[in-house]
């Protein structure tokens, strides 16, 4: 087997330029699965086990097959596929939010691109009222002039998310026929996302499975936009890659990899971008409080639709993660204005308008609520 002409550069850190690169909006983060694993398993055996006795995947009468190697499962039927995604949404929606996510939150990072389904991340974003958006492989986001920055990261779930099934990657077809649509001089990636792979001069891969076939092509669709020339690669972990896709990743696209673990690294990262003053800050809570207070005034006023508007405003910034309470303020404006309607036609009695209005302010009091998640 050759021997890397990079070993030299595996075992240490250049964090001046890390640390320059974020300052500068340079640097892109890229999670992996394991970064969800423990000293005593990976977190895809945690995966497999918990399938394996949910689905009975090893047993003579299992209905999904699922081949370990790549991680992906054939299935028979569309009910097969739809068991198989309420039993991902059920495990991880047993995981646990933990610190290692609200300290990348807090590091400000432009892009970070996951390729878990999960949305811990988007939580720990939320938790810290950071302005953030986020977005999953489809559908695709609206053309936006709003790149990703220091004061407005974005979170890109490259494999889909578990809040739309169809865009979760579990098949050998749905992985082809992604990967088909990322190849090629217009790979199927929003532009802000392409323009600042483009621009960015340092990639920090954690928990990535570059044993994986198809991490080959991602890993060369990801850090192959615009010049090549100059950008550095991390990964970590080392210890837990065979030699041969060590050395591969080495010396063909130059990574290199770290003995620390990614929890290792995030807490030095962390340290060390605290210690610079490149740590997020929360959104203020005088700025909270200004949002409730005006939506407070709103309803002593029983100017509903406004206050709708003033959510409508807060939830579309909030991206994808807030989708849903964007859409219920449409429908609570769409309902507020058709009951606006019948009351000037006289369609409904004094006692209807008065029943459907208070409605309205249970539902937008429901609304004002998830301003606080």
């Amino acid at each position: 087997m050759a021997k890397s002409n990079n070993a030299e550069n595996t075992l240490s850190i250049d964090w001046d330029s890390i640390i320059a690169t974020i300052k500068s909006g340079k640097c892109v983060l890229l999670i992996g699965p394991e970064i969800l694993s423990d000293a005593y398993s990976s977190f895809q055996d945690k995966l497999l086990d918990f399938l394996k006795e949910s689905l009975s995947l090893e047993s003579a009468t299992h209905f999904a097959a699922y081949y370990r190697r790549h991680e992906l499962f054939d299935f028979t039927d569309e009910t097969e596929h739809g068991l198989v995604y309420q039993k991902l949404k059920q495990f991880y929606g047993n995981l646990e939010d933990n610190s290692l996510f609200q300290k990348l939150a807090s590091i400000a990072i432009p892009l970070t691109i996951s390729l878990n389904p999960d949305d811990l991340l988007c939580t720990a974003f939320k938790a810290y009222r950071h302005h953030f958006q986020f977005y999953s492989r489809k559908p695709m986001p609206d053309n936006t002039d709003e790149a990703p920055g220091l004061e407005f990261p974005w979170l890109y779930n490259l494999f889909g998310t578990l809040e739309r099934q169809e865009t979760l990657i579990l098949t050998y077809d749905d992985l082809l026929n992604y990967i088909f649509s990322l190849l090629g001089k217009s790979p199927d990636l929003p532009g802000p996302i392409k323009n600042a792979l483009g621009e960015a001069e340092n990639f920090l891969f954690l928990g990535f499975r570059f044993e994986q076939w198809y991490m080959q092509l991602i890993v060369r669709i990801l850090t192959m936009q615009g010049e090549n020339k100059g950008k550095i690669k991390y990964a970590f972990d080392k210890a837990r890659y065979q030699e041969d896709t060590f050395l591969f990743y080495t010396d063909h696209f130059k990574v290199r990899f770290l003995d620390m673990t990614p929890v290792e690294f995030i807490d030095q990262l962390y340290e060390r971008c605290k210690a610079k003053n490149l740590l997020r800050q929360p959104l203020e809570l005088s700025e909270q409080l200004h949002i409730r207070e005006q939506l407070e005034k709103l309803f002593e006023d029983d100017d509903l639709e406004a206050a709708l508007n003033v959510m409508k405003k807060y939830f579309k910034d909030q991206g994808e993660a807030a989708e849903d309470d964007y859409e219920e303020c449409i429908v609570q404006t769409g309902r507020l204005r058709n009951l606006a309607r019948n009351e000037r036609e006289g369609v409904l009695t004094f006692d209807d308008v008065q029943i459907q209005r208070s409605r309205i302010r249970k539902a937008c009091r429901e609304l004002i609520k998830q301003l606080e998640r």
